[in-house]
This record gives C-alpha cells, sequence and structure tokens, in this order.
C-alpha cells in the first residue's frame, strides 16, 4: 500500500518532465508575450494627451478646472493674463 501511495505522489522532477507542467509554462509564456505585445500597441496607437483652445476663457463654464477634491482651482484668461479662482472644501463645511 505504501508503495502506491509513493508512486501517486509527483515529485518536483517528475512534475518538470511531466507534460502538462511543459504547457502550462507554455501558456504563461504565450499570455505574457501577448500582454506585452497588446501594451505596445496600444501606446504606439494613442496620440498625445493635449488640450488646446484657440481663445482664452472668459466665462465660468469655459475655465479649466484642476483639483484633488480637497483643493480645487479654475483657470481662465489668456497666458499673459491669468486668473485663479481657489476654491478649498473647509471653507464649505
Amino acid at each position: 500500500m505504501a508503495d502506491k501511495q509513493k508512486n501517486l505522489i509527483f515529485s518536483p522532477e517528475k512534475m518538470r518532465e511531466s507534460l502538462l507542467f511543459r504547457i502550462f509554462v507554455a501558456m504563461k509564456r504565450f499570455v505574457f508575450l501577448i500582454t506585452c505585445l497588446a501594451a505596445v500597441a496600444t501606446q504606439a496607437a494613442q496620440p498625445p494627451m493635449r488640450l488646446w483652445f484657440n481663445t482664452p476663457a472668459t466665462f465660468f463654464e469655459e475655465s479649466l478646472p484642476i483639483g484633488n477634491g480637497r483643493l480645487g482651482a479654475l483657470i481662465y484668461g489668456d497666458p499673459a493674463n491669468d486668473i485663479i479662482q481657489l476654491n478649498d472644501i473647509t471653507l464649505w463645511t
């Protein structure tokens, strides 16, 4: 009985030699290769992210909001004469 149990348990050497292990390793490499190729393809196809406006913002609705949720600002005006409106969450609580 003990001999049958020893034969059923895979040793690390037998596991490396088995066909299933080789298929598993090949699949892992294939998935890694496809993931790398997909990442490179999406970076090459994506245009640079850039905001470009022909005229400066003059109204609140045209301004560019920036911030992190606690501290925020609205930027409008031309580059020579920028207007920045600040907003802090502690002013409203």
